[in-house]
């Protein structure tokens, strides 16, 4: 037959059961904790790629901008020794 626990091993199972309890918590937050930072990361990643593709949007509308001012100052160079020559 099995005997009855006595009150200080009661006790101590009392708190073997409280300390694995607390334990599963701070695992759990430690789950939740790790799936905040993946998500934190992947928007972090996708906001740096967005970021970098704007960047390369504005270079090419920078480019474009540079591009068309060469070619007027060209033409306007062109057409002021054509000027000239007359």
């Amino acid at each position: 037959m099995l005997e009855r626990p006595g009150g200080s091993q009661v006790k101590k199972l009392v708190k073997i059961r409280r300390l694995q309890n607390k334990t599963e918590r701070e695992k759990t937050v430690q789950r939740k904790l790790m799936k905040e930072r993946r998500k934190a990361q992947s928007r972090s990643t996708c906001l740096r790629k967005e970021l970098e593709m704007l960047k390369d949007q504005d270079l090419e509308h920078l480019r474009q901008a540079l591009s068309s001012e060469v070619q007027f100052l060209q033409a306007r160079r062109k057409s002021s020794q054509e000027n000239e020559q007359r």
